[in-house]
């Protein structure tokens, strides 16, 4: 059901530039479609349903810390 409101609401958000390409609570893709939004630290996060973007306001720190992990190359590293 979740993917199902994204995919209907695919052209809402076309324009715009998410700081995630994944939704965080299911791993839906986005390019699949976004049904809602969240702005947290001056970054704009999407989701596949209000569900998922509810999990994420509920305790973003923890969403943001492992997307800022997983975006951590080894060339980065020192």
């Amino acid at each position: 059901m979740m993917y199902e409101e994204a995919a209907l609401n695919k052209s809402k958000f076309s324009d715009v530039q998410f700081d995630n390409s994944v939704d965080f609570l299911c791993n839906m893709n986005l390019s699949d479609g976004v049904s809602d939004s969240a702005h947290y630290q001056g970054k704009v996060y999407g989701f596949c349903s209000k569900f998922c973007k509810a999990d994420f306001v509920r305790n973003p720190d923890k969403y943001v810390k492992n997307l800022k992990i997983e975006n951590i190359s080894p060339a980065s590293e020192k």
